[in-house]
């Protein structure tokens, strides 16, 4: 529901005694105006379940929000109805917790999501400084976007759980909204994407986001289908797959993926990423120390086409570091392939490539910076690159090994 026009004369916050509070939080959202009311007509909204604000309930304060305008979230923990299953209505409204994004939690109770946008919601849409637990849905535990693509910043999806897919987050119809500095932990989904599921022509973009110990049948920490997601500084750490994909799973796509790492995924097919008629673009990836019975790095299916350059693919147990079921053309370049139990060399296309230890500087530590003397700085390579994600972060070694080589942190299904 949008509020009353008021015929020019700007609207004012319901709650006047906050006035002095929301101009303390002033600085915290980013505002330079001294009034709850902009000049532009625009108002902030503060949430404050002691009742001290404008409202108890965030679902509340979007109900009579107006694009443009910011409801503001005081520090607390939000439960009941009126707060999960957030709905913007199709206004560009800016949703801001007021502290660091510890403090203000969304505990959905297993009832339902944080967020479900459904309307449009376009850009200026904006999601900033949450922590979702305990969502609940078919689709997106934690959040659901269809025909969506708001801007989410500084939050953490933590303990949600789909029935289907996106155990954390779900995308459909077309959405794409951009990730930054999102966090996606234990979450869980029945078929696909324990943290992240991208369901037919999505093109979000994905920066500076990790995805850590999340479930799924397929794509552990992340699915999409026939979607063309960007990944842009991405962690997939410790996430499993009882089918395919530990880290990532792709059926029909074409993903960007530049400056990510996979770290101790686990699956049966593809312990880093699982491709199924997909041909991503990787560069400057780090694959190590995952775990399958085919494909311990990547496993490529029904005639995917992955192009990978400037990467590192070591260490990882099982079915060697690219494995191709049948038709499939993985073109591999200026790699580092070394160490992989069933054999560094990739299937389909390869040349130009080193077989040597990237030299770690602690990898049974998940520190997969380079020793000084590594082949895979610029120093160490005859082409001048920097190989897989991460620079230099210790002087010289002599192995990547150290003191805890080939551990395993999930137990494979069989």
């Amino acid at each position: 529901m949008n509020a009353p026009n008021l015929s020019g004369i700007a609207r004012c916050v319901p709650l006047v005694r906050v006035l002095s509070l929301v101009c303390a939080m002033a600085a915290l959202a980013g505002c330079s105006s001294t009034s709850p009311t902009s000049p532009s007509g625009t108002v902030t909204l503060l949430v404050d379940p002691t009742g001290a604000g404008d409202y108890t309930t965030i679902q509340a304060a979007l109900n009579v929000a107006d694009s443009g305008d910011t409801v503001l979230v005081l520090p607390g923990t939000y439960t009941g109805p009126s707060n999960r299953d957030l709905d913007f209505g199709g206004e560009n409204i800016v949703l801001m917790a007021a502290s660091a994004r510890d403090s203000v939690v969304i505990d959905c109770e297993g009832e339902g999501r944080g967020f479900y946008l459904h309307s449009g919601e376009g850009p200026a849409s904006i999601i900033d400084g949450f922590i979702v637990v305990n969502g609940q849905g078919i689709n997106g535990g934690g959040a659901h976007f269809d025909g969506a693509s708001p801007t989410i910043r500084n939050l953490v999806f933590r303990e949600n759980a789909a029935e289907q897919d996106g155990g954390g987050m779900y995308l459909k119809g077309g959405s794409a909204p951009s990730l930054t500095n999102v966090s996606f932990e234990q979450n869980a989904a029945g078929l696909s994407g324990g943290g992240l599921a991208c369901d037919r022509n999505c093109e979000p973009t994905i920066s500076h986001v990790d995805f850590t110990e999340n479930e799924a049948s397929s794509g552990g920490g992340m699915s999409c289908v026939f979607s063309d997601p960007v990944l842009f500084e991405v962690t997939f750490i410790r996430n499993a797959a009882s089918s395919a994909g530990g880290g990532l799973h792709c059926a029909g796509s074409s993903p960007t993926i530049d400056e990510v790492t996979f770290l101790a995924n686990s699956t049966r097919h593809g312990g880093a990423l699982a491709l199924d008629g997909s041909s991503p673009s990787l560069s400057h990836a780090t694959i190590a120390n995952n775990e399958a019975i085919l494909g311990g790095g990547i496993y490529c299916a029904n005639s995917s086409s992955p192009v990978i350059r400037t990467s590192i693919i070591a260490l990882n147990l099982g079915g060697g570091a690219v494995y191709c079921a049948g038709g499939d053309a993985p073109n591999t370049q200026k790699t580092c392939l070394y160490g992989n139990f069933g054999g560094d060399t990739p299937c389909g296309t390869h040349a130009d490539n080193i077989y040597l230890d990237p030299l770690f500087c602690d990898l049974g530590g998940d520190d997969l910076t380079l020793c000084a003397n590594s082949p895979c700085l610029p120093a160490g390579n005859d082409w001048g690159l920097r190989l897989g994600d991460r620079g230099q972060g210790c002087g010289d070694c002599d192995s990547s090994l150290g003191v805890a080589p080939w551990r395993t942190l999930r137990t494979l299904p069989r």
